[in-house]
């Protein structure tokens, strides 16, 4: 059993509890997301914008999408245009088409959250965002806590637990 990566299990039937609690945790995950999408995309549907959203917030969003396939295409050793052409099928502008199009539905479902979030009084408090970051800073592919708290990614990290939190309540 040890021998399968799963050094804290001594025996045949700690493994079998260890798997099962995995694939338990990884199901309700899995509900709790679709469930959010769900959420967030009936709430879009309902939502009338009176005013544009800040054009500073689409670029936010487009420059985390476009860091994310730079990224991909580097991890694949591939240049980015032949990246989305190879693995999309698109186009550079299709692309960049596709880009500011997921930019500005991120950012409509920003405002969106941001609102129900002032409205109901959701917000995540520095001692909820400092747990979280405390238990997931290496995931984000960080060495230290620190290195982590001085890329300014923290904040973002807010944004994320703040809809997270919103999307619960709905």
């Amino acid at each position: 059993v040890q021998s399968l990566g799963m050094e804290e299990c001594q025996n045949v039937e700690e493994f079998r509890v260890a798997v099962r609690q995995s694939l338990e945790d990884s199901a309700e995950a899995h509900y709790r997301n679709e469930l959010q999408t769900q959420a967030i995309d009936k709430l879009m549907e309902i939502c009338e914008f009176s005013e544009e959203y800040p054009e500073k917030l689409v670029d936010y969003y487009k420059n985390q999408i476009n860091d994310n396939f730079v990224n991909s295409a580097k991890a694949a050793g591939m240049e980015m245009t032949d990246f989305i052409s190879q693995y999309y099928g698109m186009t550079q502008e299709q692309f960049e088409a596709e880009v500011t199009n997921g930019a500005q539905n991120s950012a409509r479902q920003a405002v969106a959250c941001a609102l129900i979030a002032k409205k109901e009084g959701i917000e995540v408090s520095d001692e909820e965002l400092n747990e979280k970051v405390r238990q997931n800073y290496a995931n984000f592919g960080y060495d230290s806590l620190e290195a982590y708290m001085e890329s300014g990614a923290a904040e973002d990290y807010r944004d994320y637990l703040l809809t997270s939190k919103v999307l619960d309540f709905l």
